[in-house]
């Protein structure tokens, strides 16, 4: 009688594990929700600052966590010639270690942003109004401009580094971003609208 009734609480179990599944993979897509993958060499505390900086910015991008793939988070220890690079084709982001924590959280966000460009097919929603917002003309080129400052890209992805940190540490003094293209990422990543 008692192993009836472990039997039915086991299956109980998975019959519920299964339609989570399939509640899961009809709202996501069949995509599980994207993770910051650690690469080789990532020191603990580099570790610890980007398991953090990622929490926060999940927290602050719900409603595009479903559509967002996995990216694998490399430092690089030679010098490069900016603070960290995403790397499109392969989902990497590359850190330019050492750094200050707060550079660190700046260009790990930064390029986390570039990365949800890539892989959220719905990100393309947000671009006319975001444009509109920065004061860029209707249809322009989202990874054109005459400096790096005026490439609407680059801008959506310091946006999103105050959505998520509230401050920006880098490219503060170079490059204005509207109070209005805050408001409106933020609003797109939290509920979707």
């Amino acid at each position: 009688m008692k192993r009836r009734r472990l039997q039915a609480a086991a299956g109980a179990v998975l019959a519920a594990a299964a339609v989570a599944a399939v509640v899961i993979a009809a709202t996501t897509g069949g995509r599980s929700p994207g993770r910051l993958i650690m690469g080789d060499g990532v020191p603990g505390d580099l570790r610890a600052l980007a398991t953090e900086a990622f929490a926060d910015f999940e927290s602050a991008f719900p409603a595009r966590m479903h559509c967002m793939g996995d990216v694998r988070l490399v430092p690089v220890w030679e010098e490069m010639e900016e603070r960290a690079r995403y790397r499109r084709g392969e989902a990497i982001i590359e850190l330019a270690v050492p750094a200050t924590a707060n550079l660190l959280a700046d260009s790990l966000i930064h390029e986390l942003a570039h990365h949800l460009e890539f892989t959220c097919p719905e990100h393309r929603e947000v671009r006319p109004a975001f444009l509109a917002a920065q004061g860029h003309p209707e249809g322009a080129d989202w990874y054109a401009g005459d400096t790096w400052e005026s490439i609407p890209s680059e801008q959506f992805a310091e946006t999103v580094v105050l959505v998520v940190l509230g401050r920006r540490q880098q490219n503060v003094l170079r490059m204005r971003i509207h109070p209005n293209a805050v408001l409106l990422v933020e609003a797109w990543g939290s509920n979707g609208r």
